[in-house]
């Protein structure tokens, strides 16, 4: 994992889902709360999921 700051990941991150949520909605709430957190400004949010251990991820490719 990049050592960079603008790197955020389960250790680097305050965000926190309130309960176990799917993948899409976790996008969404994720790319809501970094846009609120950075003062509402524009924001781009890329998402990875590990699709080799799982072929229902990998045929949602």
């Amino acid at each position: 994992m990049p050592q960079e700051e603008y790197v955020v990941n389960l250790e680097t991150t305050p965000y926190r889902p309130t309960a176990t949520v799917h993948q899409e909605e976790f996008a969404k709430q994720f790319g809501r709360w970094y846009r609120i957190s950075h003062g509402g400004r524009k924001t781009v949010c890329l998402l990875g999921i590990r699709a080799d251990e799982s072929p229902q991820r990998y045929s949602g490719f």
